[in-house]
């Protein structure tokens, strides 16, 4: 008559023990100590160090004050239980690289390589001495409510990955005499992003400011319309450094279901894997830029940002011959 009582025992044993492996809240402040716990009454003194200590679906907090560090992610999260930086209670969190150098110039003051389901929100990032965040090789990464400021190139750059969202960031003072864009998105899918705020960018020596783009703004229902010109921009081999190509994908013109429009999504990029591919859900750009709906567009834009070609369709030979000179013209 006893056995029921010591099923019972064992299953409040084994809840006992899944409680206790559960997602950990760590905190970091400048009052710690990485000899502490990590608890908000002892929290850790570097933010790198509770990272170490992270695990599927745990937090770090940081609170209020200057880190002079670099941060990299080592270990992923998962869909149910994502691994979060972000700044306790709003405070103001910093974390300067201004007394950090690293030799090569690459990666970034916050890095995140080859992880999945992390989450960064409310810090600032600044005076890196390369990218101030960088992505690479990644699935579900979320940045948001970030600001980084006075990044030697990209305030935030995502390469070669997948299902990330930039969101409510602000991005300043990017591109200070480095390489690459502001913000820069390269042979990734999926890259949500929504009401960031870029601005006072730095000189164009090397950035992205410096560069001439191509713009393709695709209705999926007529994405071979101006293959002729993607064919000869590809042909022309123009320096990666100098010319860009951006497709933006106008979805919401296409009844196409999702599956085949990524089918076809992932076909373009095998045939041109240089070319930065964007989505817009919304025909925020047919309003914003008064674009044809329903169409190919073609926009060029110079160094300065300032559009220097405009077409509305199908591009003729003749004015594929026009754009190849106009871009060489202004390189």
């Amino acid at each position: 008559m006893k056995i029921p009582y010591v099923r019972y025992i064992f299953a409040f044993l084994l809840l006992l023990h899944f409680n206790y492996c559960g997602a950990v809240d760590y905190y970091v402040g400048k009052s710690g100590s990485d000899s502490y716990s990590g608890s908000k009454l002892k929290p850790f003194l570097h933010i790198q160090y509770a990272v170490d200590m992270l695990q599927a679906g745990d937090t770090v907090y940081v609170m209020k004050g200057v880190y002079a560090e670099r941060i990299k992610f080592h270990v992923s999260g998962t869909l149910n239980n994502p691994i979060r930086l972000m700044s306790y209670a709003n405070d103001s969190v910093i974390i300067d690289g201004a007394t950090i150098q690293w030799q090569d110039k690459e990666g970034g003051l916050v890095e995140c390589i080859g992880q999945e389901y992390i989450s960064l929100y409310g810090l600032q990032i600044r005076n890196a001495s390369s990218a101030a965040i960088f992505v690479e090789n990644a699935r579900h990464i979320r940045i948001e409510n970030i600001h980084t400021h006075n990044s030697y190139s990209s305030g935030i750059g995502v390469w070669n990955s997948q299902h990330v969202v930039l969101n409510a960031n602000e991005i300043s003072l990017a591109c200070n005499d480095g390489g690459e864009e502001c913000v820069s998105i390269a042979h990734s899918n999926d890259v949500n992003i929504t009401h960031n705020n870029v601005h006072h960018n730095g000189p164009d020596t090397l950035g992205g400011e410096g560069k001439i783009y191509t713009v393709f703004y695709v209705d999926p229902d007529e994405k071979d319309l101006n293959n002729p010109l993607a064919d000869a921009l590809k042909a022309k081999k123009f320096d990666r450094k100098k010319v860009n190509s951006v497709a933006i994908i106008n979805l919401a013109a296409t009844w196409i279901p999702n599956v085949i429009l990524e089918t076809m999504l992932k076909k373009k990029q095998e045939k041109f894997p240089d070319t930065m591919y964007v989505k817009d859900k919304k025909k925020v750009l047919v309003n914003t830029w008064k674009l044809a709906d329903d169409n190919s567009d073609i926009l060029i834009f110079d160094k300065k940002g300032k559009l220097i070609y405009k077409k509305l369709g199908k591009v003729s030979d003749a004015e594929i011959k026009e754009v190849i000179a106009l871009i060489e013209q202004h390189m």
